[in-house]
């Protein structure tokens, strides 16, 4: 039924937004390539999903949508069943307007939690409990599209990324979620940027958008005062409408990994480059009709996951080399929704790196399925 009763020797190594790598969770014991169905289904067309492992239990936290633009944050307990794993009753966490994107960043005493607010062009934070219990709210203002936003700089503040008054814009915020430090223009409105997010690094972020009027995807680096050191540099496609990019940083051989859409031929690409962003290996395509590629590092390289739409919009996986090489990929997994790019997402739980989504075929149940070989 997919799940393992003990722990997994092709574990994935290092640390998790909203997941603790020191934990052994559920995820850790689910069966390679095999998608988990945890609850019965029936939610509503917005739901984007995060597992969240604390020291005190999991949860799938997701936005239901209840009526147009009236979403809620709510919260399912994780336990193991005799057949795998179980999503419980919803716990309302947070009432919000249009949430699309989130994202856990764990703090002293337990996580914020960034959020951004699609028809608002807002962004907001939510102190969370280890028990996932929503504390303080505070909302960051004009700050849109964050693709998510919210990350820790290495070496630094916590961070959120959106789009304000047609700038792609960084802002430093405390452990309580609130704006404390700079707040840094990292693209003119004259590139159009689009869809801005922020990796992790030893020190400091990568900073990724795509550029609405350039057709190019953006990579820079930040310091942990989010000032640019290094770029950006372009990633570029064969429609020239390169977009939804990920970056993964690789913390055994330096390298950062870029991975995009081309929006207009529907195509996935990847390109690879080293801390200072001299390229290692130039964007090349990766697979046809496909999209909404999404990227978790893995030490020396990283795993990729996205939409294969030769098959009818289902799941597909593998494992980039360091290099960017792609040598294998999984078979096509799964339904999803094909209208937003939020509904699947792949993230590490515990050791692992999970793909979520809301299965269509499936009376639109949350899914999990733990991504390796």
């Amino acid at each position: 039924m997919g799940f393992e009763p003990t722990a997994p020797s092709d574990a994935v190594s290092g640390d998790s937004p909203a997941a603790d790598a020191a934990i052994v969770s559920l995820a850790d014991h689910m069966s390679c390539g095999q998608p988990v169905l945890l609850d019965a289904g029936n939610h509503l067309a917005h739901d984007t999903l995060v597992w969240a492992a604390t020291p005190v239990g999991e949860w799938l936290v997701g936005v239901e949508h209840e009526d147009q633009d009236v979403h809620q944050i709510q919260r399912h307990a994780l336990t193991a069943t005799p057949t795998g794993i179980a999503a419980g009753m919803a716990e309302l966490m947070l009432a919000v307007d249009h949430v699309d994107q989130m994202r856990f960043e764990p703090v002293p005493g337990g996580y914020i939690l960034g959020y951004t607010e699609f028809v608002l062009k807002t962004a907001g934070t939510l102190q969370v409990n280890p028990a996932m219990v929503g504390q303080s709210n505070q909302s960051l203002g004009p700050l849109a599209g964050g693709n998510p936003g919210l990350a820790r700089a290495g070496g630094g503040s916590l961070a959120m990324i959106g789009i304000n008054a047609g700038f792609a814009q960084v802002i430093a915020l405390g452990d309580n979620g609130l704006p404390s430090g700079p707040t840094v223009n990292l693209a003119p409105p004259s590139e159009g940027p689009e869809m801005p997010t922020l990796t992790t690094l030893d020190t400091g972020l990568a900073a990724v958008w795509n550029s609405g009027n350039m057709g190019e995807c953006r990579l820079a680096i930040l310091d942990s005062g989010l000032h640019i050191t290094h770029g950006p540099v372009s990633m570029t496609t064969s429609g020239a409408a390169c977009s939804d990019a990920h970056a993964a940083w690789l913390p055994v051989s330096r390298r950062l990994v870029l991975v995009a859409t081309d929006s207009k031929d529907d195509t996935v690409w990847r390109s690879v480059w080293d801390e200072n962003l001299v390229p290692i290996t130039l964007p090349a395509k990766l697979s046809a009709s496909a999209h909404w590629v999404r990227i978790v590092d893995d030490g020396d390289g990283a795993w990729i996951a996205w939409v294969d739409d030769s098959t009818g919009s289902q799941i597909r996986y593998g494992r980039l080399s360091g290099d960017g090489t792609l040598p294998r990929m999984s078979v096509a997994l799964g339904q999803l929704d094909n209208t937003l790019g939020h509904y699947h997402t792949l993230q590490r739980v515990g050791q692992s790196a999970v793909a979520l989504w809301t299965d269509t075929t499936m009376n639109r149940t949350f899914s999990a399925m733990r991504v390796c070989f």
